[in-house]
């Protein structure tokens, strides 16, 4: 049994980085593989992270975790990561000279972890890895360009792994372009790995702290926005009274008046809201992923302004623009929106999508 060490972002604020380091473990592991999710205090080593791993010793990080106080939902994610993660915590030099030992191959996952406007980190496209191995899965740039001071740096990074795999089209020929060459591909993000059938099962051991309605209008924003006109204007289009809001694990901003808010949901009940939603209103590219896999009637929200050099919007224009999904963009003046999504053209090459990542990634790990 080959085993993999990947690197992302495990996810405590957000749902969807939650869910797309799942998927992919989840889908690497149905396909025989030994996945341990590697995280590390900082890289390159400090006097900081040794000063952390020693309190790690003494058990402080142990102690400090039991006395702290949690929400409901940080509870509920913290038993999500114990039950379907294997997590190996590097601190020193030899920890990261160890692992190359045990690790046969190593993987870049999903997310922004390549977003490099957010934070440069030479962990995320495993500067640390020596003579093996390496390769991206739906590495994410989140961004329409790369900085320029960054740009010799990840050309030398990334010239050392055998396959690339990014989410985006912008993000493929942004790295086409700085590679010269052809090879970096795009591919699905990990949340596709795994069948709507699959995720329902997953779903299935939700425990919501309210009743769900038979019907309703799911609202997950991350945003700062408030859409209460734009809500307004929705459930009269769709004829639907119950909005029911789902907060950030992060922070609670969103609010609608009449509301039923669920603010103690953890990854499981987040999936299972949108499973069940008559209709999804977010600013949430996974929240969008998820819509789809579901073959949901969303409608999408902008959270950056067209000309913001940090815009993350590209992410989710790509995937929408793939699947012919742009109607889908909530629009005041232009209601295509409100007609229901026909899903037999989007699935059809959702499939292929799908199909055609799953083969580059184990053909990646195989050859």
């Amino acid at each position: 049994m080959k085993k993999i060490g990947l690197v992302t972002w495990k996810g405590h604020g957000n749902y969807g980085t939650n869910l797309q380091s799942f998927a992919l473990i989840q889908f690497l592991r149905i396909k025989g593989y030994d996945v341990t999710l590697l995280e590390r205090t900082e890289y390159p080593i400090t006097i900081k992270a040794y000063i952390k791993y020693i309190l790690h010793l003494f058990g402080y990080y142990y102690l400090k975790d039991k006395i702290s106080t949690k929400t409901s939902k940080e509870i509920k994610t913290d038993k999500f990561h114990k039950e379907y993660y294997e997590v190996k915590c590097l601190y020193t030099n030899r920890h990261f000279r160890k692992i190359q030992e045990d690790i046969d191959i190593f993987i870049s996952g999903s997310d922004q972890i390549w977003n490099t406007y957010y934070k440069f980190d030479p962990f995320m496209f495993l500067a640390f890895v020596r003579r093996k191995k390496k390769i991206s899965y739906a590495s994410s740039l989140g961004t329409s360009s790369i900085p320029d001071e960054h740009k010799d740096t990840i050309r030398r990074y990334l010239l050392e792994y055998e396959y690339i795999g990014v989410r985006e089209e912008t993000g493929r020929n942004l790295l086409n372009n700085l590679l010269q060459t052809q090879e970096v591909k795009q591919v699905m993000d990990p949340t596709f790995l795994l069948s709507a059938r699959e995720w329902e099962k997953f779903a299935s051991k939700a425990v919501h702290e309210r009743n769900v309605p038979e019907k309703y209008l799911l609202c997950y924003f991350i945003g700062e926005k408030k859409y209460d006109e734009e809500i307004k204007d929705i459930k009269k289009e769709y004829s639907i009274d119950n909005v029911v809001v789902v907060s950030p694990l992060k922070n609670h901003s969103f609010t609608y008046n009449g509301a039923l808010e669920f603010l103690d949901s953890g990854p499981l009940e987040f999936v299972d809201l949108i499973n069940k939603a008559s209709l999804v209103c977010t600013d949430s590219f996974h929240a969008t992923a998820l819509s789809i896999n579901f073959q949901k009637n969303f409608i999408e929200f902008m959270r950056f302004t067209s000309g913001d050099l940090h815009s993350q919007n590209s992410r989710i224009l790509n995937i929408l623009e793939r699947y012919n999904l742009q109607k889908r963009i909530y629009s005041k003046d232009n209601k295509e929106w409100a007609h229901n999504t026909d899903y037999s053209c989007v699935n059809k090459k959702v499939s292929e999508d799908i199909n055609k990542s799953k083969e580059f990634l184990l053909k990646s790990i195989e050859n």
